[in-house]
């Protein structure tokens, strides 16, 4: 049964990588498949050329070339079929995967990641500290992001599950080198942070002061339309917070998450608020109409750029507290 509908965990493809192919891969073509690779790895391994053609449960192509003048090497691929892989049975069905165990930077990538960041902080005139906390060294994506931003989800206080956002400007603060955490909801929360809890798009401000863009609003009939708007809205290098009616929340209650593209150009979306990052099939899990009076209503959904904006530090000092442990 090895191979059989195994799915990418990363980007929910059925392409399998070979040792092979990592031998023949440039060092370009390499780093831009690392997180396809690293993903395949830790659910099938590198499978060798000897073992995939023995194999009936997969299928080999050719190299061709797309309309476009796009040259595809001959590569191997999963047969498709009912049921789920038994290499996927213990990856969440939306594709998750956790920052922390994802491939690191290089230190080479990191550094001069840090340097980018630090130069930003200056132009920006970052303040000298968050919630007591002062301003250190920008920090890299894995260190700043995973569960970092929220780790108290899994206790007991439900607050932590209710932070949504909270977590994502603690997440962009931490980015800029402020080693905080978010601090759970509470039923009683003065003004501003009524606002945020109301509004997202309350913790980002504009560089010059004016009044910021409304976010986008956009109604779906299903997931493909959803992803389809989506593909078009987020270009490459950009940053978003999206949120959507959870199907668990009640009606006016929704979930907020961070929504990019990766190094491949695929959405990618990060939730800060448990740690973890998902591909697009994360977007199969939201609720999108309902009816009332046996009249069809379609949810809402939300988009607002967020890379281009300055943070609330206002704000930020009531809904982070210092970091109760080392970042990881």
């Amino acid at each position: 049964m090895k191979f059989k509908n195994y799915k990418n965990p990363y980007n929910n493809d059925n392409r399998i990588f070979s040792d092979s192919d990592l031998l023949n891969m440039s060092l370009r073509e390499l780093f831009s498949r690392k997180h396809e690779i690293a993903a395949q790895n830790r659910v099938l391994g590198l499978p060798n050329e000897k073992e995939l053609r023995g194999s009936s449960n997969v299928v080999h192509v050719s190299a061709y070339t797309r309309d476009d003048g796009t040259e595809v090497k001959a590569h191997w691929r999963s047969k498709p079929g009912n049921g789920s892989s038994e290499h996927n049975k213990n990856i969440d069905s939306d594709s998750q995967y956790d920052n922390n165990s994802d491939i690191k930077m290089s230190e080479e990538e990191k550094q001069e990641y840090i340097k980018k960041e630090n130069e930003k902080s200056i132009e920006r005139n970052d303040p000298e500290e968050i919630a007591g906390v002062k301003r250190g060294k920008p920090m890299s994506k894995q260190d700043a992001g995973g569960k970092n931003v929220n780790p108290n989800y899994n206790s007991d206080d439900e607050g932590y599950k209710s932070n949504c956002t909270s977590c994502i400007p603690v997440h962009k603060a931490r980015e800029m080198g402020y080693d905080i955490e978010a601090l759970p909801a509470k039923q009683q929360e003065d003004g501003e942070v009524k606002m945020l809890r109301k509004f997202p798009y309350y913790a980002f401000e504009s560089y010059d002061n004016e009044k910021i863009e409304a976010p986008k609003v956009f109604r779906s009939n299903n997931a493909q339309e959803c992803i389809q708007t989506l593909e078009q809205s987020v270009k490459q290098g950009e940053c978003y917070e999206f949120w959507y009616q959870a199907p668990e929340a009640p009606d006016g209650l929704a979930h907020v998450v961070e929504i990019s593209k990766n190094e491949q150009n695929n959405l990618e979306i990060y939730d800060p608020q448990n740690g973890k990052t998902y591909g697009k099939d994360y977007l199969e899990n939201i609720k999108y109409t309902k009816f009332k009076n046996n009249i069809k209503n379609y949810y809402p959904q939300y988009i607002f750029r967020i890379d281009d904006k300055r943070l609330n530090y206002k704000l930020l000092n009531k809904i982070s507290r210092p970091s109760q442990r080392k970042s990881q």
